[in-house]
């Protein structure tokens, strides 16, 4: 009887003491949870590298240490209980009956499965704390090879509020570039260029901008908010307390760029920032044009004795022109980061045009005096689209009238020399390609809408259209060139800040630049006639449901091979997008442009304008023949042909011929609805 009051009333105890240590190791995984977490921190991790070698703990956040630790003696909890339930079950078995014995044994059995719900509980609790702790602090094994992965990087920002940027991730550029962003919408150039420093000027008139707002002609620069965007070497990086640093990580090895190039902590203090040059924001305030050097012919990025790796940091300071709000506002990812390289060269190989659209070429691959005027025409509602070799900065005059006469792209009546009204999108085709749409009406007599829904419009009938790439004038040139003296330059520049150069051509001219020279232009006919014939999927790759049992490579090309000329413009990450369970990285369209080697051995791409590309972040491995990660990539009726038309997802592979090829009236959300009889106008 003494053994079972004992023994009672230390269970009794024993609860209490469970309870106490369950309410005990919650409030620690609380404290731990709302510990703050800061990038200066980063010093603790090289400071506790010899204690972590001796210990056999290594640099693990002490905060994370502990939480395992009540991880491990919650288990033990759990199997005393368990015993307990064993012993009850036990002394009920050979109770032979007497009510003393089963109550004891039910009594313990009682206090024992109350005790397992507690330390269940608490375990689920502090589970919960752990994994929160893990992702904010970088526990080893959570996020890449280093166990930390920087915020931002590889996100979907890239696709939800950013088009794209130059230089594209993880790509390696010459010195001597500069850094664009293109946003989905307007920006408030307020939030990118710092305070008292800016100035809007009116590219037709060099005055100042009347109206500050976009598509007005009015482009805005000053100095570079570095809240807003941060540019910082990847040696000066840090990696916050309790994530897995490299081995390598030590103050020594940041003069080693073989070495830190690799480093993807945190960003470094403000100071660390490239702030010395100018950023400049395109008229329609959707692209940021930063030159990390000035207007210096000097000073570059990098270095000329070995690679150097930066980082470019887009974060929520930027702020959204109409409503004054942050670009990443209701979004879960609140800033967006790539890494880009730069080699030990400078870029003095000016960017020429590799194709058009309309065109006939010749035998020689040059575009005939007026292509189609043998023939009917080209529709009056074709677009005109320039491709050119490399990326360019987008042109400063966005939307053309009659006072256009600055503009670097023009589209004009051959018979009249009237510049024809239009809009220019750029910023497309990861900055290669320029695209017009004319804005004139099409007559009565013309059909009212594609198969968009949208409204046609046209170029006159019967015409002879020209269009006009213009080259920078001497006078802006260094020297004897090919680089600009400033930017905006006055005609088409790459992201090196070299001039156009074509001596009148299509393709490879002569590497130098010399004005009026180096204009291009060409002639089209247009007809009476409308294209109204919706773009078709030819192909893709990979092929549907491809190597299911052993998976695509993780950098395959993914790609759609459409039977009509593509609008790069609608060519994005709005109408071509990636979905999965098991991935989730960025993603961008484009055309597809393989790379090319010209006779000299420069190297250029030459965009193929029937096949829409999503370049992507590497795809996961399979990790067993249980867990093989499924990428669904779609085409969304938004990608249009150079005639204005949208494609009809029911025509791709595998659909059947219902509407195939037509043109129909409908209007676009998640795809066309098909508007039949008196609904639609043709």
């Amino acid at each position: 009887m003494i053994t079972s009051l004992s023994f009672s009333h230390y269970k009794k105890k024993g609860t209490t003491v469970i309870l106490m240590l369950v309410i005990a190791s919650a409030l620690a995984g609380f404290f731990l949870l709302i510990s703050p977490v800061h990038a200066g921190q980063a010093g603790i991790v090289e400071g506790t590298d010899a204690v972590g070698e001796a210990t056999g703990l290594g640099n693990v956040d002490p905060r994370i240490i502990v939480a395992r630790v009540i991880r491990v003696f919650l288990g033990l909890l759990g199997t005393i209980a368990l015993v307990l339930v064993l012993y009850a079950g036990f002394l009920y078995m050979t109770s032979g009956g007497d009510p003393t014995k089963v109550s004891k044994a039910k009594q313990i059995l009682i206090n024992a499965f109350i005790g397992l719900a507690i330390i269940a509980s608490a375990f689920a609790i502090v589970s919960f704390i752990i994994n929160a702790l893990a992702q904010a602090t970088g526990t080893p094994g959570s996020y890449g090879a280093n166990g930390y992965n920087p915020p931002g990087l590889g996100s979907g920002g890239l696709g939800g509020v950013i088009q794209d940027h130059y230089p594209a991730n993880n790509a390696s550029v010459p010195r001597n570039t500069v850094i664009m962003v293109t946003f989905k919408q307007p920006i408030d150039p307020e939030s990118i260029i710092a305070n008292d420093s800016m100035s809007c000027i009116d590219i037709e008139t060099q005055a100042a901008c009347s109206s500050i707002a976009p598509g007005q002609n009015c482009v805005c620069q000053g100095d570079l908010d570095i809240s807003s965007l941060g540019i910082y070497r990847a040696c000066d990086t840090l990696y916050p307390a309790g994530s897995s640093a490299p081995a390598d990580y030590s103050d020594a090895n940041r003069s080693q760029p073989n070495i830190c190039n690799n480093w993807t902590g945190n960003e470094p203090n403000d100071s660390l920032f490239i702030s010395d040059g100018i950023v400049s924001l395109t008229p329609d305030f959707k692209t940021l044009v930063f030159n990390p050097y000035g207007n210096s012919a000097d000073s570059h990025l990098g270095s000329p004795f070995s690679d150097v790796s930066y980082f470019a940091l887009v974060t929520g300071n930027v702020k959204s022109f109409n409503g004054n709000t942050s670009i990443f506002s209701g979004r879960t990812d609140s800033v967006y980061r790539w890494k880009f390289t730069t080699t030990t060269n400078i870029d003095v190989t000016p960017p020429f045009i590799t194709t058009v659209y309309p065109v006939d070429l010749d035998a020689s691959g040059q575009p005939i005096a007026i292509s189609n005027a043998g023939g009917a025409g080209f529709p009056r509602n074709t677009r005109v689209r320039v491709d050119f070799s490399e990326a360019v900065i987008p042109p400063v005059s966005l939307v053309l009238d009659a006072t256009s006469t600055g503009a670097e792209f023009l589209i004009l009546d051959q018979a009249s020399s009237e510049i024809l009204n239009g809009n220019i999108t750029a910023g497309i085709n990861q900055y290669r390609s320029l695209v017009y749409r004319p804005s004139g009406s099409c007559g009565d007599e013309a059909p009212l809408h594609n198969s968009c829904g949208e409204v046609v419009t046209c170029f006159p009938a019967n015409a002879t259209i020209s269009g006009l790439v213009k080259s920078v004038p001497v006078s802006n040139l260094l020297g004897n060139g090919p680089t600009v003296a400033l930017y905006p330059a006055g005609g088409i520049v790459d992201a090196a800040l070299n001039a156009l150069d074509t001596d009148g051509r299509l393709g490879k001219a002569n590497g130098s630049t010399s004005g009026d020279n180096d204009n291009f232009s060409w002639n089209f006919a247009t007809s009476n006639t409308f294209d109204l014939v919706a773009p078709t999927i030819v192909s893709v790759t990979p092929e549907n449901g491809a190597d299911k049992s052993s998976g695509v490579e993780p950098n395959s090309l993914v790609s759609a091979t459409f039977s009509k000329s593509l609008d790069p413009s609608t060519v994005t990450n709005d109408n071509l997008i990636i979905v999965s369970d098991d991935w989730n990285s960025w993603f961008m369209g484009s055309l597809y442009c393989p790379k090319q080697v010209s006779a000299d051995g420069s190297i250029f791409c030459l965009s193929n304008d029937k096949v829409a590309v999503i370049n992507h972040g590497a795809f996961p491995e399979a990790k067993d023949n249980l867990d093989v990660p499924i990428i669904y990539p779609k085409i969304l009726s938004g990608i249009q042909d150079m005639s204005g038309n949208c494609f009809n997802p029911c025509s791709g592979p595998g659909c059947g011929p219902m509407n195939k090829g037509q043109a129909c009236c409908g209007e676009v959300e998640q795809g066309i609805n098909v508007q039949e009889g008196e609904f639609c106008p043709y």
